[in-house]
């Protein structure tokens, strides 16, 4: 699968803090936080890491997932993504 990668519109790293909350990704997604949890749900976002009910995600990581699409243009699945990834 090739990767192709899409920057429009999505902020650098160093805009960003580290750690990326739920509010947050809901900006750089342009999504609800109920979608948010759906696609977290549904595995159509990167794992975030978990500390009690909270949910973060690594800001680096994030941004790559979010600039990188497949051939389609649509974004890697978790399933996807891990493969691509490792």
């Amino acid at each position: 699968m090739t990767l192709v990668r899409s920057a429009v519109g999505i902020p650098s790293a160093d805009s960003l803090p580290i750690v990326l909350d739920i509010v947050h990704v809901t900006k750089l997604l342009g999504v609800s936080r109920s979608t948010v949890d759906r696609m977290d749900a549904e595995e159509k976002i990167p794992a975030p890491i978990r500390a009690g009910r909270s949910k973060k995600w690594d800001s680096d990581g994030f941004l790559i997932w979010l600039r990188t699409r497949r051939p389609d243009g649509e974004p890697f699945t978790r399933a996807e993504w891990a493969r691509q990834t490792n």
